[in-house]
């Protein structure tokens, strides 16, 4: 029995629980004994001696030796170099235990783990800390705990506190508002290049915490959990920050999509019963015996004459079309989006489309510079080579591609 529960679990069976029934059973079977029905530890050995050496006959059969301070400073370097991955304390007991087992030493108690496992944290965190104060000096640090916990400009909440806002709606304000929290986060150095090394699980670990924390428990932490925290959740904010405001312009451009294409449903429906009309006019004109051949003709190219010119086209272009002239709406969602630093690939048509909007509305500009190609399907470009302006121009301007 020492044995086999030493082979399944790692520890010596040294409990003063009631024994399984069954475990019982069956060593009666393998030992040809009537075993009792009803049997702790305490029962079985009387005594205590005969105990400690039924565990040393099970170790030694086994190969298991108990961890000695060689070995437990084997397991505290493990510990801590998975600690830079892992920051659940229950994992990393796990971790620890199938360390211990496969190394063939006896499971200690579990306080014993449990110090070495919080040592390793303590010790990750506070390596984290240094590896933060080293890329940023202490008036940046000093900087993240006094601007969170000040109350923002023109409200009576915290800066902390608006930086955990989710958004309401899909509108501009809420995207201006977004793009005002991605600055404060720059500024406050959340945009540096010093996190690449920083895993975003990591990031996360700590910033969760500081989602709940109210601002004035900020002053009561104490370090190095304070700076890795804040740190952690400035950045993990900025990342979230501007993958919200990505996401409510991508709303914002459906909703213009959609407005553009209901404006031309209804104008294809209103068409649709003009033409109506006009055949309804020409039948009824062509059963009239009383009008001649050359009155019909006539009275038919008059009735025709207001469609006479209209441009053709599917659908599709003449959304475009009308998303092109709602220069209201489309102007100062570009001039937001572009108030965002993105990470566009130098080949992608946007890098192209983005650097010369920002020239020409940096001055103040409502036309492209002549000469400029279209870098996107050609689709858009008999928009482009019409008289039409950039978005947010009154004045019809030609514009070369």
């Amino acid at each position: 029995m020492q044995i086999g529960f030493l082979r399944m679990t790692g520890r010596t069976l040294n409990s003063f629980q009631i024994l399984p029934v069954a475990v019982l059973e069956h060593l009666g079977v393998q030992l040809r004994l009537t075993p009792p029905r009803l049997a702790s530890i305490r029962a079985l050995y009387r005594r205590q001696r005969t105990l400690f050496d039924h565990q040393r006959v099970a170790m030694d059969a086994l190969g298991f030796r108990h961890l000695m301070e060689r070995a437990e400073r084997g397991l505290t370097a493990s510990l801590r170099r998975s600690a830079e991955a892992t920051f659940s304390g229950d994992a990393l007991i796990r971790m620890a235990r199938v360390w211990l087992y496969k190394r063939g030493y006896v499971l200690p108690a579990d306080k014993r783990v449990r110090l070495l496992v919080g040592a390793a944290l303590r010790h990750a965190e506070h390596t984290l800390c240094r590896r933060i104060a080293a890329k940023f000096d202490s008036q940046t640090v000093a900087g993240w705990i006094k601007k969170p916990t000040t109350p923002k400009e023109g409200t009576t909440v915290t800066v902390l506190e608006w930086l955990r806002y989710p958004p309401h709606r899909v509108g501009r304000r809420d995207i201006a508002d977004y793009v005002e929290r991605a600055q404060t986060l720059r500024e406050l150095g959340a945009d540096r290049d010093d996190w690449a090394d920083i895993a975003e699980a990591r990031l996360y670990h700590y910033a969760r915490v500081m989602l709940r924390r109210k601002p004035a428990a900020l002053r009561r932490l104490r370090e190095p959990r304070r700076t890795v925290e804040l740190a952690c959740f400035l950045r993990w904010q900025l990342l979230r920050s501007t993958d919200t405001l990505l996401d409510l312009a991508d709303h914002r451009i459906v909703d213009l999509w959609r407005a553009a294409r209901e404006h031309v449903e209804a104008a294809v429906s209103l068409k649709l019963t003009s033409y109506q009309r006009v055949i309804a006019t020409v039948i009824a004109l062509a059963d009239d015996p009383s009008v001649s051949d050359q009155a019909f003709r006539e009275r038919v190219r008059a009735v025709a004459a207001p469609f006479a010119g209209e441009p053709g086209g599917n659908r599709s272009a003449a959304i475009r079309k009308e998303l092109s002239s709602r220069s209201a709406t489309v102007r100062p969602l570009l001039k937001q989006v572009m108030d965002v630093p993105l990470d566009i690939p130098a080949g992608h048509p946007l890098s192209k489309a983005l650097l010369v909007l920002r020239a020409v509305y940096a001055a103040d500009g409502r036309a492209l510079p002549a000469g400029t190609d279209n870098p996107f399907p050609k689709v858009w470009a008999p928009l482009i080579r019409s008289l039409h302006p950039l978005p947010g121009c009154r004045d019809r301007v030609p514009i070369e591609v």
